[in-house]
């Protein structure tokens, strides 16, 4: 009896760690050996001073005998391009060379949507990692929709909602009916959306479809976290909930009477492995900045790096297949079509360390902004109460408790909340030992009043609803 023998077939020792999603250069590297490492550095080195030519270039330079006492070989040189890139262009040379391209649109077939048009939602509220987000399955397309919320409110609830029936109706879907748990903020709704009827169910009837979708959400969720080679920052669980989203709708479900998923018979657009499945959650991607590439800032910004250093999160189901992405210099996401993938170095994976823990605190809702600065106002500074005394008579003075006096009819600034007004009525005047009978004012800051209203605008301009 012959048996195969197969170790022929693999080209390096497969390493322990590797990660199957978002794949590292130190991962890379520890399939080398010693010699082939030693190798691999002193490429590097003849890359950055030839001038980052291409893959083909680089060969040629080492080959062609023009350059002599070179102490690489093509096979170097092509090991180094094999750890530091996916297709043969490094971070450096995205930066430097990066042009403006266009992305390829994908036309829309009408005759791939659903033939029935009325829908019915089912809809629940998920929570996930002190977050909540409102999850709703439209049956017959067996699409999933999702949207974060801050509160359980009637109206959080109502808005997001709404954005699911919105979405359906916009692709030509007439949703007719909304399946709910028995949740006082949804009952609330009924009779909100002319032409859709809110159905709620009674206690203890669950929701299976939603209730499943709900929980191959988060199965999907923790194994893109388990597969990350770096903490998630909590601003992008809602990021990695769209992902987990977007993955299930390119699925078709045994309950569909053909084989079309569900985001094909929505959108009417296939899906290209290219642009769709060519990323995944965390990957590092050097996307075009399309204010240095332009057409109309190429003769004046030609210094500037032409990509950013970004991490992908999700896909755009439009026609162009955009992606949205977090720039890791400024943490915030943009939408680019244009990108080109790269290993995650760990100069990548220290930023997206330091970004998860060091996190801007969470906006407020305008709702929650007056309770806050209630809860807030017993604990504010007496140098941080700013007050607008003009006038202070002798005969409305209130004893304080150290037989001190304070005018309780003083005027104070009516641009301060309430929390500011109890905080400056309840202070009392520390006692310094001189009797002093004379009427305690208060000199206004007007700079430091000025800066608490830029603050104060300035968060409210961050909120998001």
């Amino acid at each position: 009896m012959y048996v195969g023998d197969m170790r022929d077939w693999e080209t390096y020792p497969r390493s322990p760690n590797r990660s199957a999603m978002v794949t590292t250069t130190k991962q890379n590297e520890a399939v080398l050996t010693k010699r082939e490492m030693k190798g691999v550095q002193a490429a590097r080195d003849v890359i950055r001073a030839a001038g980052y030519p291409t893959l083909k270039e680089a060969i040629h330079l080492v080959e062609d005998g023009n350059v002599i006492g070179l102490n690489v070989t093509a096979a170097d040189i092509r090991r180094a391009f094999e750890v530091d890139s996916v297709n043969g262009v490094t971070p450096a040379m995205s930066k430097g060379k990066g042009v403006n391209k266009r992305a390829p649109r994908l036309d829309t077939d009408d005759s791939l949507k659903m033939v029935e048009v009325r829908q019915q939602m089912y809809t629940d509220v998920m929570h996930c990692d002190d977050r909540k987000f409102l999850i709703s399955v439209a049956e017959p397309l067996h699409v999933t929709l999702s949207t974060p919320i801050d509160r359980e409110t009637t109206h959080c609830l109502g808005t997001a909602l709404q954005e699911h029936i919105d979405t359906l109706r916009e692709k030509g879907y007439n949703p007719v009916r909304v399946h709910s748990d028995p949740q006082r903020a949804l009952e609330a709704l009924s009779g909100r959306f002319p032409g859709t009827e809110i159905d709620t169910q009674g206690a203890g009837d669950h929701l299976a479809i939603v209730d499943n979708k709900i929980r191959r959400i988060k199965e999907l969720m923790r194994c893109v976290r388990a597969d990350l080679p770096w903490p998630l920052p909590m601003n992008l669980v809602p990021e990695l909930v769209a992902y987990a989203v977007s993955r299930l709708n390119l699925r078709r479900t045994t309950a569909a009477m053909n084989h079309v998923a569900p985001r094909v018979a929505l959108t009417g657009r296939k899906v290209r492995a290219a642009r769709e499945l060519g990323l995944t959650f965390g990957d590092y991607c050097e996307v075009s900045d399309p204010k240095v590439v332009g057409v109309a800032e190429k003769s004046r910004r030609t210094g500037e790096e032409r990509t950013e250093s970004c991490i992908a999160l999700y896909p755009f189901s439009n026609e162009v297949g955009s992606w949205k992405f977090l720039n890791m210099s400024t943490n915030c996401t943009v939408r680019r079509s244009i990108w080109t993938k790269q290993y995650t170095s760990p100069v990548v994976i220290a930023r997206m360390t330091e970004l998860s823990q060091s996190l801007p605190p969470q906006p407020l809702i305008p709702t929650q902004l007056d309770d806050a600065q209630e809860k807030m106002g017993p604990t504010l500074d007496q140098d941080e109460v700013h007050t607008n005394i003009n006038e202070v008579m002798e005969g409305d003075n209130v004893p304080d408790g150290e037989g001190q006096t304070v005018d309780e009819n003083a005027q104070v600034d009516v641009h301060h909340d309430e929390a500011v007004d109890e905080q400056v009525e309840g202070s009392s005047v520390e006692d310094d030992g001189v009797d002093n009978t004379s009427p305690v004012t208060v000199e206004p800051d007007h700079n430091g009043e000025g800066q608490d209203e830029e603050d104060m605008e300035g968060e409210l301009s961050l909120i998001h609803i």
